[in-house]
């Protein structure tokens, strides 16, 4: 017993360590490591995912779909297993993306199509099937390959569905009236209507007198409607149930691609796709914007 008690206190306790032969990988790679580690004679390693190898020296494949931050884990033991050392490294994945347009051809104007948070217009209905970029559609740049899932309204239909990216191409969707559903009014209030993506009306009394504040996407500024800057400026009208907003540019400024309206300290995202540009956003009497989640 004394015998064993020293030759176990004469071990060195194992310490875990490996590298990888890159910093950072590209969906679909295959991510090589070289254990480090000394004074270890076991290893478990644990992958994303949770599935644990044993190899001293194991390679990891990237799903080609893989986007983001993945961690890898090395558990190094001694010879008998009763000490043992952790290593973690975390690997940045650049994704496989693709881009994506939709539009439409009956129907009204102003779609607005949501995919992992980020809306896009669909500004015209047009009679020719686009291809991404067209103005006029809704847009969306590097996707990350795999299935991505879209809704998308105009206030009175919506649309629900998935969508595949392939890698450096555009997938077409065309939205048509004969797949949409018609929107269910929200909460109690038989009055409110749903305009923008999650934003609906409830109560506030809205009128002329209501102060509306613009803030530029990258600037911490506000700007009142009928306020301007050296640049541009805002304008805008109330009549029964419609606001109308108008930015007026000039010719040498660029135009920036999102602004922020915000009512009685709720916030809806708007977006600019000409110069100049005119919203209208249909309201009931009593209006005042509230997130539903």
């Amino acid at each position: 017993l004394l015998l064993a008690s020293l030759l176990y206190s004469c071990q060195n306790e194992p310490v875990a360590s490996f590298t990888t032969d890159k910093a950072e990988y590209k969906a679909g790679e295959n991510i090589v490591f070289t254990n480090t580690s000394s004074h270890a004679h076991y290893y478990e390693w644990t992958l994303p995912g949770g599935q644990i190898v044993n190899e001293e020296n194991p390679s990891y494949k990237i799903a080609d779909t893989l986007a983001g931050i993945i961690v890898f884990k090395l558990t190094a033991f001694s010879k008998d297993k009763k000490m043992s050392n952790t290593a973690t490294k975390a690997i940045n994945i650049i994704p496989k993306t693709g881009n994506a347009v939709f539009w439409h051809s009956e129907g009204h104007d102003n779609i607005i199509v949501i995919i992992n948070g980020q809306l896009e217009n669909i500004i015209n209905k047009i009679d020719y099937e686009p291809t991404c970029g067209d103005i006029e559609c809704a847009n969306f740049k590097d996707l990350v390959k795999g299935t991505q899932h879209y809704t998308a309204n105009d206030g009175t239909y919506y649309w629900e569905g998935n969508i595949v990216i392939e890698e450096n191409e555009c997938t077409v969707t065309k939205l048509n009236f004969s797949d949409a559903s018609v929107m269910e009014s929200q909460g109690e209030n038989k009055e409110e209507t749903s305009i923008v993506g999650k934003w609906h009306t409830s109560d506030h009394n809205a009128s002329a007198s209501d102060t509306i504040h613009f803030t530029e996407n990258m600037s911490v500024e506000d700007y009142f409607v009928s306020g301007q800057n050296n640049n541009y400026y805002y304008t805008y009208s109330l009549t029964e149930n419609i606001i109308e907003i108008t930015a007026h540019y000039s010719e040498s400024y660029k135009v920036s691609e999102s602004f922020e309206y915000v009512l009685d300290g709720n916030s809806l995202l708007i977006k600019a796709f000409s110069n100049p540009f005119s919203l209208s956003l249909e309201v009931r009497t009593d209006v005042h914007f509230t997130r539903l989640d």
